[in-house]
């Protein structure tokens, strides 16, 4: 269906522009609830592990690597450098803290403040609380 074909040119744009703003409403709405009930904290208690995911980027994907039972510190604030000992042959990293995201008692650390969350590292937390 194009101009020319029984639609004026004002019709056509209307209808085009009325699909744009369709698409960005759904949009929006997805993306939102897909993070409604996150609460963004400042400092949390975790339990005692978590699991690393460290990402590394390369020019055309990113790959991730998990690393289990990381000891964590009692607790995690953001703007501290948590500094872990992971991997078979013992490797240690300074964590930066950037942002950490609380839900149902669970919660995930990020060394970013933004970007796509299967692409940074951070750190799942199974158990742990808000920090008073």
């Amino acid at each position: 269906m194009g101009v020319g074909k029984g639609i004026s040119m004002q019709q056509f744009v209307w209808g085009s522009m009325r699909s744009v703003w369709i698409a960005f409403a759904l949009t929006t709405i997805v993306t939102s609830s897909a993070f409604a009930g996150l609460d963004d904290v400042h400092a949390v208690t975790p339990g005692s592990f978590g699991v690393l995911t460290k990402c590394r980027g390369w020019v055309v994907a990113t790959t991730c690597k998990t690393y289990q039972h990381m000891r964590l510190p009692h607790r995690i604030a953001v703007g501290d450098t948590i500094f872990l000992e992971f991997g078979s042959n013992t490797k240690q990293y300074g964590f930066p803290v950037a942002r950490i995201d609380q839900k149902a008692g669970r919660c995930t650390i990020f060394s970013e403040a933004e970007g796509h969350r299967h692409q940074i590292d951070k750190i799942n937390v199974p158990h742990c609380h808000r920090a008073v």
